[in-house]
């Protein structure tokens, strides 16, 4: 398991939204209320390509990943840390 960049994550919140190249968007850009105007299908699509991509998978009734989903940077520190203690376990239960 591969931890991404911060760059290599968005890069894949703009491929996964198909995001035209003239929308600017940076690690805080708010994904929800900003001027990406996404919605709930959006979040089901983002959750869907991290849980393919990374094998974390994002509970929507869970609080903090709803408040993950603030902006690129919350959800990349939120989802990288769920890898994190899943590379941690796994080397825990090796040991």
């Amino acid at each position: 398991m591969v931890i991404p960049t911060e760059h290599e994550f968005l890069e894949l919140i703009i491929e996964t939204l198909n995001l035209d190249s003239d929308v600017e968007i940076t690690a805080e850009t708010a994904l929800f209320g900003g001027n990406l105007d996404l919605n709930s299908i959006d979040a089901l699509e983002i959750g869907a390509v991290i849980n393919q991509r990374f094998k974390v998978e994002l509970k929507v009734e869970d609080e903090a990943t709803r408040q993950a989903y603030a902006n690129v940077r919350s959800l990349y520190i939120f989802v990288t840390d769920k890898m994190r203690q899943k590379i941690e376990a796994k080397e825990a239960n090796a040991a």
